[in-house]
């Protein structure tokens, strides 16, 4: 505690009975907690038994103010600690769409995609092979599909092109196995990527003939509510030998989806 020389003086000449808070100090006096070792020695020095009532008395009379702060002080700090710590984990862990996608990323993407079309296109894989081809479209809406030389951008076109194909060529080959020749995958975003491929069919004829159908296609992504699909294709087929071509003994209608 820290008092002015005058304040003394005032308590001592008023007496223990009077105190601290009813002396009138004139000058400006600065009071702190000390430790109780502290107060003890300037007790000491004073060796005025009046004194020591009143300055103890002022040591260890509680101060409101003082007190709150060294009560709340703690409680307040850990809040706010908490507070900040969890902005910090808010702002390190949140990723704006945009944002650079890591070599990682890109490859976890490239992959989810490829495995899309190879299981799609698995000749071998009993059920209904036109909803396995259409599961990489989406649900609704339109899709552009450009192959021999049409373009179509209604999603219900696009399925009868398959549905044809299917019918006229796709059922009639014999033991078909769909093999990726190779297949580039570019992941643009997060959102959107391409993927080109070449591929051959071999397969027997009805005849029991062997025969392969092949081509390219490039399709582009889109990742909708989660899901990727197809949103636009283009297809181009390798010329084929009529002659040998015996897959089918009907001739398929111009609305063939021609690259399966």
């Amino acid at each position: 505690m820290y008092a002015c020389a005058q304040c003394t003086a005032c308590a001592s000449a008023r007496g223990p009975e009077m105190p601290l808070a009813d002396v009138s100090c004139p000058s400006a006096m600065t009071l702190t907690v000390p430790e109780l070792g502290q107060a003890r020695a300037m007790l000491d020095a004073t060796r005025d038994s009046g004194m020591e009532r009143v300055l103890l008395g002022a040591v260890l009379q509680p101060i409101p103010s003082r007190q709150y702060t060294m009560a709340s002080s703690p409680r307040r700090t850990a809040r706010v600690t908490l507070a900040l710590l969890g902005a910090a984990a808010i702002v390190a862990c949140a990723r704006p769409a945009d944002a650079a996608l890591s070599a990682t990323e890109k490859s976890a993407i490239a992959d989810s995609l490829r495995g899309l079309i190879v299981s799609a296109y698995d000749l071998t894989t009993p059920g209904d092979a036109v909803a396995r081809m259409m599961s990489l479209y989406p649900a609704s809406g339109d899709v552009v599909s450009a192959s021999g030389g049409r373009v179509s951008v209604s999603r219900d076109s696009l399925e009868a092109g398959i549905r044809a194909f299917w019918q006229y060529v796709g059922q009639n080959m014999r033991g078909p196995q769909w093999k990726w020749d190779q297949m580039k995958i570019d992941v643009l975003s997060r959102d959107a990527a391409v993927a080109t491929a070449t591929y051959h069919v071999p397969h027997r004829t009805p005849a029991g003939q062997p025969h392969t159908i092949a081509g390219a296609l490039t399709v582009v992504f889109q990742r909708q509510a989660g899901r990727w699909v197809v949103v636009q294709e283009h297809l181009s087929d390798l010329p084929s030998d009529p002659a040998a071509d015996s897959a089918s003994g009907a001739t398929a209608p111009s609305t063939e989806h021609r690259h399966q």
